[in-house]
């Protein structure tokens, strides 16, 4: 999947594309670096691509050796196209979503222990939800206009609206470079296969030049995460 996620921006640079966010973050646990979440957003006209790598870095890798990969297509900022692989020890789980104008086509797999599981589904969406990274893009496009609302968020068959707000203003200092802020509380009370379920209240420092965010404080039932931009 990896190959496959450089392939595609190659393609997107090489036929004139543009970037609009393309940033690696560290996630610290107890101010150990555990993990590092690479992330590029492109967009053409009324078309966007969201692209992540998520995977532990140092001691960390040792003990919990996580990848996770994925790519979703968008177009006006609704959802097309999502897929997303986790990879934990000898759990691996595959998402695959297609969009269409009222309803979401959904197939998993997952692998543990030498068994292979299988779902397939077709799931209403004339409310119009949308797949998690582009639902996260559309929130930073338009916070700043809309400070308090929902987040229409489909994962693992689940719909969630993710109430957020925006807090305040904040400036603060990253590699030696100052960022002023947007503050923005989220609580995403998703629950997901393996280690991805989330809890509490997140916060996430947006900057106010780019409108993407350097810092997320992200709460998880085994622990806080803060992930800081390299």
């Amino acid at each position: 999947m990896k190959k496959l996620l450089t392939l595609l921006l190659f393609f997107n640079l090489a036929f004139g594309e543009s970037i609009i966010f393309k940033g690696c973050f560290k996630g610290y646990y107890f101010f150990i670096p555990i993990i590092e979440n690479c992330i590029t957003y492109i967009e053409d006209g009324n078309t966007g691509k969201f692209l992540t790598d998520v995977h532990t870095i140092g001691i960390a890798k040792v003990f919990k050796d996580l990848k996770y990969t994925g790519i979703a297509l968008s177009e006006k900022d609704k959802s097309k196209k999502f897929f997303f692989k986790q990879k934990e020890k000898n759990l691996t789980v595959e998402y695959w979503y297609e969009f269409n104008r009222d309803k979401i086509l959904t197939k998993k797999t997952v692998r543990k222990g030498g068994v292979i599981k299988r779902k397939q589904s077709i799931v209403p969406n004339e409310e119009g939800y949308l797949d998690p990274f582009i639902a996260s893009v559309v929130l930073f496009k338009t916070f700043d206009k809309k400070p308090t609302g929902y987040l229409k968020i489909f994962f693992d068959g689940k719909k969630y609206k993710i109430p957020y707000k925006v807090s305040g203003k904040d400036t603060i200092k990253l590699s030696g470079k100052r960022y002023r802020c947007y503050v923005v509380e989220l609580k995403p009370e998703v629950k997901g296969e393996g280690l991805l379920k989330t809890k509490g209240k997140w916060k996430v420092w947006i900057d106010e030049k780019t409108h993407f965010p350097v810092k997320v404080k992200a709460v998880f039932d085994k622990g806080i995460i803060y992930l800081k931009r390299n």
